[in-house]
């Protein structure tokens, strides 16, 4: 009995600990910043502009606003949790082939932006976007459409609760990131270990604006049931399309049919 309690006492340690190590260290697992840029929109024979934003912190944040001179539409993107933006030019491609003037921010501690990656600072980073489209290029708001993929899908749903865009686009992300935590580790109790929340369920309701979702049933990094979750939560969705295809990749796989879709919802988000 006594070598019973000891080993169990041992456990509980372990598992103490690991609790511990998980909530203190989460951010860890879930940014996955690089700081080198590899190309630019110029690599793809595009013209851009270089913008380098100063938060109200003193942060400063860096980005890409690549014009498409007679189309009044903007996208504003906010990509995943890895990498920079000089990892998006097939996105940014197939956006402004499609016709689209696109804005793409790198979250701070990404790419060249200064600080360090947290949740906070990725709302920041997006207010920031909001604010340089509305206010320097003086776009109405009904012809801004917000963007967001993966991680960027709560980045997107957050901004799009506290402004009023034309329309929101979530492609690949996920309900909330205590649900991913569940997922990922169902042996420890990340519903009271999560500290970065990307509390998605709770903002997606507040949207105002027609919505376009979509999600991969191959999706390997995020559930495919938590993305029809959260594209359920609310009565704004104009449409929900399947994609096939791992993560990554579920974007271009898409092909023509998802990237004709994309673009009718960005003309016309209203449009059923």
């Amino acid at each position: 009995m006594k070598v019973l309690i000891i080993a169990l006492s041992i456990l509980f340690g372990v598992y103490t600990t690991l609790c511990a190590f998980m909530y203190f260290a989460q951010s860890r697992f879930i940014f996955f910043p690089a700081k080198k840029l590899t190309q630019t929109p110029t690599t793809i024979g595009l013209e851009y502009e270089d913008l380098h934003l100063k938060t109200p912190g003193g942060t400063t944040v860096h980005g890409w606003y690549i014009p498409v001179p007679s189309e009044r539409k903007l996208v504003v993107f906010f990509h995943g949790n890895a990498g920079n933006i000089s990892d998006r030019l097939q996105t940014i491609r197939i956006l402004h082939d499609l016709g689209h003037s696109v804005l793409i921010m790198d979250y701070q501690g990404y790419g060249s932006s200064n600080g360090t990656p947290s949740e906070s600072g990725t709302y920041t980073t997006a207010l920031i976007s909001w604010d340089y489209v509305t206010t320097t290029l003086g776009l109405e708001p009904t012809d801004i459409i917000i963007y967001g993929r993966s991680l960027g899908g709560a980045v997107a749903i957050w901004l799009a609760a506290r402004r009023s865009p034309g329309g929101l686009i979530i492609e690949s992300t996920f309900t909330r990131m205590a649900d991913m935590g569940a997922h990922y580790y169902p042996y420890l109790p990340a519903r009271f270990l999560t500290r970065v929340h990307y509390d998605s369920m709770s903002q997606i309701v507040k949207v105002r604006c027609p919505i376009l979702a979509a999600h991969s049933k191959d999706d390997e990094l995020i559930p495919f049931a938590l993305g029809r979750k959260l594209s359920k939560a609310t009565p704004q969705l104009a449409k929900f399309f399947t994609l096939r295809g791992e993560h990554n990749q579920a974007f271009l796989m898409g092909g023509h049919e998802y990237h004709e879709q994309i673009d009718k919802f960005i003309r016309n988000p209203t449009d059923d």
